[in-house]
């Protein structure tokens, strides 16, 4: 977590990304209460907003499938906490909390990767 923050600071200073509070925190925890801790801690730690001049956009919580492709995924229940601003979003199947991606029509695909490894790959931030 901290060599994203690092690496973003440094190189995209003008990053505009607001941190979750404690209490904003607890509200998508208690609407998902199985949401990955990873998630909850890049949100409280790194923020939400575009990141890497806008290579990623990271929402300010968690949205539902439908709330983005306006109907409900054959796949389960999606929910999304971002989007690659060209169509594809990424987010967790909340029956597995798998992480994963949908490509611009709405197709579901398991990333093996998880929330951190997705972003450190699409910013071109080797471990």
């Amino acid at each position: 977590m901290d060599q994203i923050l690092t690496f973003l600071h440094e190189k995209y200073p003008k990053d505009n990304l607001t941190k979750i509070s404690a209490d904003e925190s607890l509200e998508i925890q208690n609407q998902f209460p199985e949401i990955p801790e990873e998630y909850i801690q890049y949100m409280m730690k790194v923020g939400w907003g575009g990141i890497a001049d806008d290579t990623l956009k990271i929402y300010s919580g968690p949205v539902y499938f439908d709330e983005i492709y306006g109907y409900e995924s054959e796949d389960g229940e999606i929910i999304l906490i971002g989007d690659d601003f060209s169509g594809y979003c990424f987010g967790y199947d909340t029956s597995s909390w798998q992480f994963g991606e949908t490509s611009d029509d709405g197709e579901w695909e398991v990333e093996n990767l998880n929330l951190l490894q997705f972003i450190k790959k699409r910013i071109n931030l080797n471990e």
